[in-house]
């Protein structure tokens, strides 16, 4: 009682909670995921949780509830996690597992997969998949243009899509899935 704290004390930023323990920490620094969790603090939490908790600083060094991250997809169902550790260039993440006696390797997703979409829609003979143009937008296809071939239309893409959906409603309209 009576006792002020020490004056170059600061209150803390963030409270775990009860029955929780915080322990391995760091700050990620990779730029894997985009660079979303890059200057994170990624928190291993032993007791009650079991998991990775990723708290993202505000420009004040706050951490405001809305960037406080829990549950978070490949950061749960450890075992006692103690300490963790980022190998910083591909962003692999060491879980020291105590109750488990293991280290586990968390690796990024990474896409290799080209970037897609619909670059234009051509009119095509189906007979023998040439192009007889182009359509420009709001084009209007008049079929008499066409002769005897067997008119249809190609979605011209960049990258790999799975499919492409056309529907018809006075325009025409082009869907990648």
């Amino acid at each position: 009682m009576g006792t002020r704290p020490d004056a170059d004390w600061d209150p803390a930023i963030y409270s775990f909670g009860g029955n929780r323990s915080p322990n391995g920490v760091i700050e990620y620094k990779s730029g894997a995921f985009g660079g979303t969790l890059r200057g994170s603090m990624l928190v291993c939490r032993y007791s009650g949780s079991d998991d990775v908790l990723v708290l993202k600083p505000d420009a004040n060094g706050n951490i405001p509830s809305t960037n406080v991250k829990s549950g978070v997809a490949g950061l749960t169902g450890f075992v006692d996690p103690l300490d963790i550790a980022e190998h910083v260039g591909p962003g692999d993440l060491y879980v020291v597992e105590h109750g488990a006696g293991r280290i586990t390797l968390l690796r990024p997703r990474t896409s290799t997969a080209p970037a897609t979409s619909v670059t234009g829609v051509s009119l095509i003979n189906a007979g023998n998949d040439t192009a007889i143009r182009t359509l420009a937008a709001g084009e209007t296809i008049d079929l008499s243009d066409v002769g005897t071939r067997s008119p249809s239309l190609r979605a011209n893409t960049s990258g790999t899509i799975g499919s492409i959906r056309f529907g018809f409603d006075g325009l025409l309209v082009v869907t990648t899935l």
